[in-house]
């Protein structure tokens, strides 16, 4: 989790992946209920269809073991549309273009060929949904990264 529980409630939006937060973390979830009521959109990419996915604006269920995929799929689109705070990205990271050489790899026709976004409809959903949201601010991840992300937060905030 990159923000603490009790912005949760508070968020634009929030992006759950690979978490059944209404199972293993319920006053979590509680908070992510309250968001949602107040407004916020929530993304929801789990391979299970876990009970989130119902209340879900965007729901993919990717095929297990394709988060990584799917991440960086999701980057690709939000670097290529420039959604990313360049500034924030310059004054606070390092490996940037790393990180975009590979994830300039992974179209969105990639990303379907491995079968980690479940459909175009799905994609489209997303792109119109994060181009329309202040900020990502709750990510959950299950075990993605082998070491450090070198633009932690990086995307934390994708439009004023």
């Amino acid at each position: 989790m990159t923000n603490s529980i009790g912005e949760i409630e508070d968020a634009g939006c929030i992006f759950v992946i690979g978490s059944n937060t209404t199972a293993c973390h319920p006053l979590v979830a509680r908070r992510i209920y309250r968001a949602k009521e107040k407004g916020a959109k929530l993304i929801v990419a789990d391979p299970r269809n876990i009970q989130l996915s119902r209340f879900a604006d965007v729901a993919v269920n990717q095929r297990l073991g394709s988060d990584v995929a799917l991440l960086n799929g999701m980057m690709h689109i939000i670097i290529a549309n420039g959604w990313h705070d360049k500034e924030y990205i310059e004054a606070r990271t390092e490996g940037y273009a790393d990180l975009q050489s590979v994830v300039d790899r992974y179209t969105p026709e990639r990303v379907s060929a491995i079968r980690a976004a479940a459909s175009a409809r799905a994609r489209s959903r997303f792109s119109v949904l994060i181009s329309t949201v202040p900020a990502i601010r709750i990510v959950m991840v299950k075990s993605l990264l082998s070491g450090p992300c070198p633009v932690s937060g990086a995307l934390r905030k994708l439009a004023d």
